[in-house]
């Protein structure tokens, strides 16, 4: 019988490049990116091995990403970066998966979700500084802001946004979405508005622009 190709992982190489990019980043906290089953080499394989290394924070793309690695025993930060439903949000609060509002309606919906069960999932809010494919608008910024601010139980415990060329060799389009997010951070504080966790970072602006690491750094695949 015919035998197909094989990938080989080693997991001691992923955790010695998790600290090599840890040390890189100044020690933030760092978001491991395990989506797409980790980029093919395992999801839980992969996350388990970083949690060993002290990793705490992890990112999938769909929810039930997330809730594989839940299954698999993984008790770490997990976030996700699809947009958020209303169908998940009673499992996201019993299984403490943080979920991304990108959109006013979604602020509607977990309002309106904490009206009925007085509860809420813990989210963080993407604003589209520049990528144009997820996330509130420049324009929407101050009014979604206030949405949330005048929301009640809106667990909003982050804010981020997505570069769209940091891993390219000329930066200016990159230098131009971090001063838009500078921008929305300022709008944020005059309205009162306080984040735990704000992150930009991804595996491009690590390398390029380590200004812009702020509380923690999303990694994906310079870990792999």
């Amino acid at each position: 019988m015919a035998v197909g190709p094989k990938a080989i992982i080693h997991l001691d190489r992923l955790r010695h490049n998790y600290n090599i990019v840890k040390t890189t980043a100044g020690g933030r906290r760092m978001m491991a990116v395990v989506k797409a089953n980790g980029y093919g080499h395992g999801a839980v394989e992969s996350t388990k091995a970083l949690a060993q290394e002290g990793c705490d924070f992890f990112a999938v793309f769909t929810f039930e990403e997330a809730v594989e690695l839940r299954d698999a025993g993984i008790e770490e930060d997990i976030f996700v970066f699809s947009r958020s439903r209303h169908e998940t949000f009673a499992e996201a609060v019993d299984r403490h998966i943080t979920l991304n509002i990108s959109h006013a309606n979604d602020v509607d919906a977990l309002a309106g979700f904490h009206a009925e069960t007085g509860e809420s999932p813990k989210v963080h809010l993407k604003v589209d500084t520049g990528m144009t494919r997820l996330g509130i608008t420049m324009e929407e910024v101050e009014s979604v802001l206030k949405q949330i601010k005048d929301s009640e139980g809106i667990r909003c415990e982050g804010i981020y946004s997505h570069y769209a060329t940091a891993d390219e060799g000329d930066l200016g389009y990159a230098n131009e979405q971090l001063k838009n997010f500078n921008n929305v951070l300022e709008i944020a504080d005059a309205l009162g508005i306080q984040f735990s966790i704000k992150h930009f970072s991804n595996s491009g602006s690590v390398l390029n622009l380590p200004e812009s690491g702020f509380d923690a750094v999303r990694v994906g695949m310079l870990l792999y």
